[in-house]
């Protein structure tokens, strides 16, 4: 019986470090999942800032199609997305969800994170 006790006090720690284990890597995947997502948000300003050639803060489908033909950032990332030159306007009527004409920031980003992830 005491023996039986001691491996019941036993077990109960084990199953409570392998808890404790299992909430530190969901803690940390969070922790990572944020963190790329922020880079990623980053790294969608950087390529929206280079696609922005006349700085008017908002992308023209003029301006996305000469993204696909100069920018290797934004061919690679069509090309990830199987994501071909002709389907340029297609695209950027999907992008530009408030129907104005141009692709904010905030609407690139979000979508084409959104594109990528599905």
């Amino acid at each position: 019986s005491v023996s039986l006790g001691a491996m019941n006090l036993i077990l109960a720690v084990i199953v409570e470090s392998a808890a404790e284990a299992r909430e530190r890597d969901l803690e940390n995947k969070a922790r990572e999942r944020k963190k790329s997502q922020e880079q990623a948000t980053k790294d969608m300003l950087a390529l929206f800032t280079e696609m922005d050639t006349d700085g008017s803060g908002a992308l023209s489908v003029r301006e996305m199609k000469e993204a696909c033909t100069n920018l290797n950032e934004f061919k690679r990332l069509l090309l990830q997305l199987d994501i071909k030159e002709q389907d340029m306007e297609a695209l950027f009527t999907i992008l530009d969800e408030d129907g104005n004409g141009e692709v904010n920031y905030k609407e690139f980003c979000c979508n084409f994170i959104d594109l990528q992830n599905s």
